[in-house]
């Protein structure tokens, strides 16, 4: 496992370190997120062997995509039974800026591990790598638990301010 001397250039500890981290994301039905073909694509990124490359502008520009759609699609699911748009859509636009999802992705992930600092929008750039490489359910997999932890406290504020101005 990655220790606090992880450094960029050392690609062998960092897979190892996403191998850890990945086999810990589960998806609905309890299976671990297969993260090989888009593997070193990833450790590459990670490694900072990509900074500028046109491959990685193509992940940039594809995570935020990624995210936002999955989040819709985790919203939608997790929480069907409030299908009224009243209570999604400000679920939804609780994630226009990413600011919160990535901040607790990057704690579960433990990524201030990896040195030097990674930005915190390189959890976009990884949704990009595997939306190319495995799909829409590898991004809504990675992001779930996150996306359901502020999704539930949004959820929350609605109702109490619904129950609040009607009580008033």
């Amino acid at each position: 496992m990655a220790n606090s001397d992880t450094k960029l250039d050392d690609k062998k500890e960092i897979e190892r370190f996403l191998v850890s981290v990945f086999s810990k994301i589960q998806d609905r039905n309890g299976q671990s997120l297969d993260i090989t073909l888009a593997l070193p694509t990833l450790i590459t990124i990670i490694s900072g062997g990509s900074q500028q490359t046109s491959e990685k502008q193509a992940y940039d520009f594809l995570g935020p995509a990624a995210c936002q759609l999955a989040v819709r699609v985790i919203v939608a699911n997790e929480f069907s039974e409030l299908s009224s748009y009243q209570y999604l859509e400000p679920v939804a636009e609780e994630f226009n800026s990413f600011k919160r999802m990535n901040s607790l992705i990057w704690k579960e992930m433990n990524l201030e591990l990896i040195k030097p600092v990674l930005p915190h929008d390189i959890i976009q750039t990884i949704a990009g790598v595997l939306l190319s490489f495995v799909g829409l359910s590898a991004v809504e997999t990675f992001i779930d638990s996150a996306v359901i932890q502020i999704a539930a406290l949004k959820l929350c504020e609605i109702v109490k301010n619904k129950i609040c101005s009607e009580v008033q």
